[in-house]
């Protein structure tokens, strides 16, 4: 119970408190009867303290106070082991902190972020035997394609899930072809770090599966492949269902901390490791890495995924009087280095580093119009002339380009074809100190007409790369002018 505006009196032997000033502070509900008296919260009915009466005057419980702010407390830490280990039930955590779990009740725990990740209409129970042994049996399925092209360029991922730890192996794919390669991998992984053998995989009937090169691949090793009655899914119900999990703790680390959807990558693999390394109900509350290995293990201390975090800065270049650290955003943790995975969207470099101090209430993204202005900024935008056709585009190439201080900037540029327009090259040219940055675009003469180049400049926006601050952005127009006397343009803006 907090009150403002309060009077003290050092002498007054006792604490008066006053009915009427306590409903106008709390906003609560005051219920009488004939022994004691209650506060309550308006609207949820939750109890914020009683009072006794004894010899005509009313008796604040100080104790109730004191356990309910305490109990306030223990919440709060919860809720911060919840977004740390990746969303996990509350029961799953109960089992992890039987202390903190004996102080609160599990009813008033909730979690929107759950809620909007993880919410499903019904329950697939599946029948069937566990192996007793790891490797005997493994389960595998495609997920993809994502409709927002990771960071890394990835699309899809395939999962390996062993059948007796239900121990989770996840590689991120560009092209669905190379399911064979990471199976490859995946396989000489099993036989040298745990001299063990595949003897059965289980999957669907996809392509990336039934094709001549998997085939003769499992056939030369001696692996069983079982595969799925068509039109039933359930059948390889292992891997569907822990793809849906891999999802919709992905889901609830992204939407806690308002993360962009081209992090998605990052946030499986974050999914994986912390599914990996929690207790399940299957396996007796123990957890996949217990149980294949022997030990639960978090290589270095869970954190909060999407949290503003700073990296120190290694670079030699960095001066006695520059910044020591980059702000970033905890996109996960490292696979074969100790130490966690950032990101920098401003200068799109990831560090892997130890020498981390994390917010963990801080998101890095603030609310989602902060993330869609954000976006914008990084975003190629191409006008096209309604009289002529659609610009082909091809790759983002990114380039550095050091200036006199020793600093990189990073330079894009977006190749595009106009019909069967010439080769174009494009040189950085012009001072690189205060002066803003010219660019020239070379093209030859075509043999219908000529070439007109046309070099402008734009605003920079606002909280751009640090490195381009206070410039402007170079914007390029290309007027053809065909035999007819017609123009073609094209407008990039990067």
């Amino acid at each position: 119970m907090n009150l403002s505006s309060v009077l003290h009196v050092p002498s007054f032997p006792v604490n008066l408190l006053s009915v009427s000033s306590a409903i106008d502070q709390l906003k609560c509900i005051v219920v009488f009867d004939e022994n004691s008296r209650l506060f309550q919260e308006k609207g949820t009915g939750r109890r914020i303290g009683t009072r006794v009466r004894c010899d005509g005057l009313w008796y604040i419980n100080h104790e109730e106070l004191g356990l309910a702010a305490v109990v306030g407390d223990v919440e709060k830490e919860i809720s911060l082991l919840h977004c740390q280990l990746g969303h996990p039930s509350f029961e799953i955590l109960s089992k992890l902190y039987p202390d903190l779990f004996s102080k609160v009740d599990k009813h008033r725990l909730v979690c929107d972020a759950c809620e909007l990740g993880k919410h499903t209409r019904s329950t697939y129970v599946g029948i069937g035997l566990r192996n007793c042994e790891p490797f005997i049996l493994i389960h595998s399925d495609v997920w993809g394609p994502c409709p927002v092209t990771s960071v890394s360029g990835f699309k899809w991922f395939v999962t390996f899930i062993d059948c007796h730890t239900c121990m989770t192996w996840i590689y991120m794919l560009k092209h669905k072809s190379e399911v064979l390669r990471c199976f490859q991998d995946f396989h000489k992984l099993v036989t040298t770090q745990f001299d063990a053998k595949v003897k059965i995989i289980r999957t669907d009937n996809g392509t990336e599966y039934i094709n001549n090169e998997f085939v003769s691949y499992i056939s030369d090793e001696g692996i069983i492949h079982q595969t799925t009655c068509p039109g039933t899914p359930p059948q390889n119900g292992v891997a569907e269902r822990k793809n849906r999990h891999l999802l919709e703790v992905a889901r609830s680390l992204m939407f806690q901390m308002n993360v962009p959807k081209y992090l998605w990558s990052e946030a499986v693999m974050t999914a994986a490791y912390l599914i990996n390394r929690m207790p399940s109900r299957i396996l007796g509350m123990k957890s996949p890495v217990e149980l294949l290995l022997g030990k639960r293990e978090f290589k270095v201390p869970p954190k909060v995924f999407g949290c503003v975090c700073f990296v120190r800065d290694h670079r030699p270049s960095v001066g006695k009087l520059d910044p020591h650290a980059v702000k970033c955003v905890f996109v996960g943790y490292a696979s074969s280095q100790k130490g966690y995975k950032c990101w920098d969207p401003i200068g799109r470099r990831l560090f892997v580093s130890m020498d981390v101090t994390f917010r963990e209430f801080e998101p890095y993204y603030k609310s989602k119009g902060d993330l869609d202005q954000f976006l914008e900024e990084f975003s190629t935008v191409m006008e096209v002339d309604s009289r002529e056709g659609e610009i082909e585009r091809g790759d983002t190439h990114r380039k550095n380009v050091g200036d006199k201080n020793g600093e990189t900037v990073v330079v894009g540029s977006i190749p595009c074809s106009i019909d069967n327009a010439s080769k174009e090259a494009v040189e950085v040219i012009g001072d690189t100190q205060d002066k803003d940055r010219e660019m020239v675009l070379h093209e030859e003469d075509g043999e219908d007409g000529e070439d007109e180049v046309v070099v402008g400049t734009i605003p920079c926006p606002m909280e751009r790369a640090e490195k381009v601050k206070q410039k402007d952005v170079l914007v390029y127009q290309r007027r053809r002018f065909d035999s007819q006397g017609e123009k073609r343009k094209g407008l990039v803006q990067s």
